[in-house]
């Protein structure tokens, strides 16, 4: 329990980051750099300009397949690291309350013992 609660607050301040970080933004921008990386080396090649723009039609529908297939992977991991976090939040606050219910029985039994002691 003890390791548990040393890592609990790292790990949901780690969710938390995610959770502020906009999947949509990321995979636009890795798609935009993607893109006109391969743009630009495409219009530096020695072709025609009809058959570079031949070129980029038919890269097109690869890169889009290549952006669904990377913004699936990038929403399933963030998906398990919320679960994670939601699963790490739940177990630290029932940890929190087993503690709280420690603590007060344990107060109890010291008062009821000084109690006994002073009667």
């Amino acid at each position: 329990m003890e390791n548990f609660n040393h890592y609990l607050p790292i790990v949901i301040s780690q969710f938390q980051k995610i959770q502020t970080m906009s999947t949509r933004n990321l995979l636009k921008g890795i798609l935009v750099v993607f893109a006109a990386g391969a743009v630009i080396g495409m219009l530096y090649a020695p072709d025609k300009g009809s058959k570079t723009r031949k070129k980029l039609k038919d890269k097109k529908d690869d890169w889009k397949d290549k952006y669904e297939e990377l913004r699936d992977t990038v929403k399933g991991k963030f998906d398990s690291a919320k679960k994670l976090g939601k699963d790490l939040t739940a177990k630290g606050r029932e940890s929190l309350e087993m503690a709280k219910e420690e603590a007060e029985h344990l107060a109890w039994v010291k008062r009821h013992s000084d109690n006994q002691h002073i009667n």
